[in-house]
């Protein structure tokens, strides 16, 4: 403001007034002024073009899941997805810069089939304190600003749809090299465990118990023979002693008593003995008859001897003597007994060390499985991890799969584009206030311009507030 008040130093704004200023004059020009102002007012609110807003409203709920997914057997694997709201980031932030980009715009534009130059930019505000946006186009009409709205909000949900697809595949790509990993130690384990049974001939646990079982099956086996054999023994050595004969004798001796030709000698050598002592009882032992029997009984004798070399490869008459007609049928029973009681004292010996044979080989065996099995189990828990491992992948893939808005959580769209009643601009208000403005600054502008001339005047011409002249005579 200019201070006007006597004796401020007032500022020159041009030659001093000739004429005193006229306030109907500035009056005037204020007057035409604010008519020029009105109708420029006037005729922009006729003649400006129309804009209309129609908006809608999305939201992001706040959602948290928990997924869990177990094989039985196997494993599990479990999948957590958080809020969005959980970090300090606001995911409101990012879908407003995916909104405003380029790419949305053109997919908006195609679907409206226009120049993306023609779309505009959506207006986006993130309320605070809640999960919502509010999104704002601007059309030549009401119906044109709907469907921009309508078909900013298909773009964005293709554009989010796209993006979801993209982080769901590079997801599963991960997902995938990290299953075909466990795929080829799955593989690799299988195969050592494969090749190691191969190797070792171990199938099972199952084996190592049925080996186990058998050596001790055999090995009671072996106790009872060790038992019979004992009982063999104790029976053979008491027949020994009875009939004072050595197991070899009572071989011999079996041997002579099977033979035909033998028995049938030693018949008629007993029948020749018997005439003989007959003859004996009757003539004097020079007699020839006593002669002739002696003769017949020598013969006889050698050839039983000869017989039981050819048997038994010994000519001990007592051998024979056993076999004679006059021998106890009792006896002989007790040598056969004591024949096969050795027989089967051998025969139990033998099994008992067939079976200690065996015993040693399996004990021998199931110690070498034993320490295979040992190995085996480091492998199969291998193979086993590298299983859980593999199936927890694929359970962790069909999860990945089956929850695509990780990454871009879905939209809710709680309200829909509205179509505008009034247009947004011009706005015949703010139009109005403007000139409203205009005219009291240009008024007061024309009234200030008029006090100061008219001042600036008065100075000039001497004049002081009374309208006389305050110079003095000499000073004129």
């Amino acid at each position: 403001m200019v201070d006007l008040s006597k004796g401020a130093a007032v500022p020159n704004f041009g030659p001093p007034p000739t004429a005193r200023p006229k306030l109907r004059h500035y009056l005037g020009a204020s007057l035409f002024a604010s008519a020029a102002i009105v109708c420029i007012a006037g005729l922009y609110l006729q003649v400006a073009p129309r804009r209309y807003s129609s908006g809608m409203i999305l939201n992001l709920p706040s959602v948290s899941s928990a997924t869990q997914v177990n094989v039985p057997g196997l494993g599990g694997t479990s999948v957590q997805n958080t809020s969005p709201y959980a970090s300090s980031q606001d995911p409101r932030e990012n879908y407003k810069i995916i909104a405003s980009s380029d790419k949305v715009l053109e997919i908006a534009a195609n679907i409206m089939q226009r120049p993306v130059s023609e779309m505009g930019k959506p207006k986006i505000k993130v309320v605070d304190g809640s999960t919502v946006m509010q999104v704002d186009f601007l059309g030549k009409t009401a119906e044109e600003a709907r469907d921009k709205t309508q078909a900013f909000y298909q773009a964005l949900e293709t554009r989010l749809n796209e993006l979801r697809q993209q982080a769901t595949s590079d997801r599963e790509q991960i997902v995938q090299r990290a299953i075909s990993s466990s795929q080829q130690k799955l593989t690799q384990t299988q195969q050592q465990v494969a090749g190691y049974r191969a190797s070792t001939g171990l199938n099972s646990e199952i084996q190592l118990r049925e080996l186990a079982a058998n050596i001790e099956n055999l090995r009671r086996q072996r106790s009872e023979l060790l038992s019979e054999q004992t009982q063999t023994a104790s029976r053979m050595n008491a027949l020994r002693g009875n009939l004072s004969l050595s197991s070899r004798q009572a071989t011999d001796s079996l041997k002579l008593q099977a033979d035909p030709l033998f028995q049938e000698t030693v018949k008629k050598y007993s029948e020749v003995t018997a005439e003989l002592t007959n003859t004996e009882s009757i003539y004097q032992p020079d007699h020839p008859a006593v002669l002739q029997e002696r003769e017949k009984q020598r013969e006889l004798q050698s050839l039983l001897r000869q017989r039981a070399t050819e048997l038994v490869g010994s000519e001990n008459l007592n051998r024979v003597s056993v076999s004679m007609p006059n021998g106890s049928r009792a006896r002989e029973v007790l040598i056969q007994d004591l024949v096969v009681s050795q027989v089967n004292s051998r025969g139990l010996t033998a099994k008992v060390s067939t079976l200690d044979r065996e015993i040693q080989v399996l004990e021998g065996k199931l110690a070498q499985l034993a320490q295979a099995q040992s190995s085996l189990d480091a492998l199969k828990r291998n193979m086993q991890i590298a299983e859980t491992v593999f199936s927890s992948k694929l359970a962790q893939l069909d999860v990945d799969n089956s929850d695509v808005y990780a990454a871009y959580p879905k939209m809710q769209l709680l309200s829909g584009a509205n179509l505008a009643d009034a247009p947004v601009s011009p706005k015949r208000t703010l139009v109005m206030v403007g000139a409203v403005a205009a005219m009291l600054l240009l008024n007061s502008g024309s009234l200030t311009l008029w006090a100061y001339r008219r001042k600036n005047w008065r100075q000039q011409q001497g004049l002081d507030g009374d309208g006389f002249s305050s110079r003095r005579p000499g000073l004129a």
